[in-house]
């Protein structure tokens, strides 16, 4: 299990991206925006083509990276990723994810039925997956880093297009001591509802929202000042990113989402090691 990881500042909005051929009006530098991030996404216009669906991020200055996320994606099932991790001349290789696959088993063929749509692959079934936005949560080696080169394989899905909503390259951050077991995972409701005299209740649906409330009991002096650090940062409407467990990939796909602060950290002072923060997460919905 990996301590959860908390990410509060995009190293992309300061880099510079290129590569690959994307839509003229929809490039990648919508990735470093997180205005509209299903609205106005960053499309190439052929998901079959590797040397068009693949792109740079790199830096002027090193930059300290351990996890790539791209947010809001439209890849499909079959869709596989890779990033490398590059030094200053931006042509040596630091590090290599190699090839894995966007959307990676979870299920144990026992768990299913026999002959059951995923029984061989083990991924969740186009049902389960339609459930929630996609988000591809890619860690890396940490590194000290120019630039990343990030690879994208969606051919196997066929002729379209490929969008990501979205893109956060980041020195994610964790306490020495997780965060206490029994965090609190939540489904909001967001329908309309109304009722007619008759009785009869009628609704506008609208997509659910998922909030996430944790606590953390034992932290040094500098983990609770981090943690309101967090708060200065990102306020109460800036993008934050929170991964409770990026080695369950059925954890990442229901419990990781972009959020807001729903509740600002903040910090009780104790004894040192022994220091108290919690935070609520509201899930971005697009």
């Amino acid at each position: 299990m990996a301590k959860g990881k908390l990410a509060d500042s995009n190293l992309i909005a300061d880099a510079t991206l290129s590569g690959g051929v994307w839509h003229a009006d929809y490039g990648l530098a919508q990735l470093q925006t997180d205005r509209d991030y299903i609205g106005s996404p960053a499309r190439c216009l052929d998901r079959t083509d590797l040397a068009k669906t693949r792109f740079r991020i790199a830096w002027s200055e090193p930059r300290v990276v351990d996890m790539l996320v791209l947010l809001f994606h439209t890849m499909s099932l079959s869709a596989k990723y890779r990033v490398e991790t590059l030094d200053e001349d931006l042509a040596t290789v630091l590090g290599d994810t190699g090839w894995l696959n966007v959307t990676p088993s979870i299920y144990d063929p026992t768990d299913l039925e026999f002959l059951a749509e995923n029984f061989f692959s083990g991924t969740v079934t186009q049902g389960e997956i339609d459930l929630y936005p996609r988000h591809l949560w890619a860690p890396i080696e940490p590194a000290l880093a120019f630039g990343l080169d990030v690879f994208l394989d969606d051919s196997s899905a066929g002729a379209g297009h490929l969008d990501i909503g979205g893109a956060w390259a980041v020195a994610s951050w964790s306490p020495e001591i997780n965060f206490e077991r029994g965090h609190d995972l939540v489904v909001l409701g967001r329908d309309v509802v109304d009722e007619t005299p008759s009785g009869r209740r009628i609704g506008e649906e609208r997509p659910p929202q998922r909030e996430q409330t944790l606590s953390y009991s034992m932290l040094t002096d500098a983990e609770a000042r981090r943690f309101i650090d967090a708060s200065m940062r990102a306020r109460s409407t800036r993008t934050v990113l929170f991964a409770p467990d990026t080695d369950d990939p059925a954890a990442l796909i229901r419990e990781a989402f972009p959020a807001t602060f729903s509740r600002l950290p903040g910090a009780r002072f104790t004894y040192p090691g022994l220091h108290q923060s919690g935070f609520a997460l509201k899930e971005i919905l697009a």
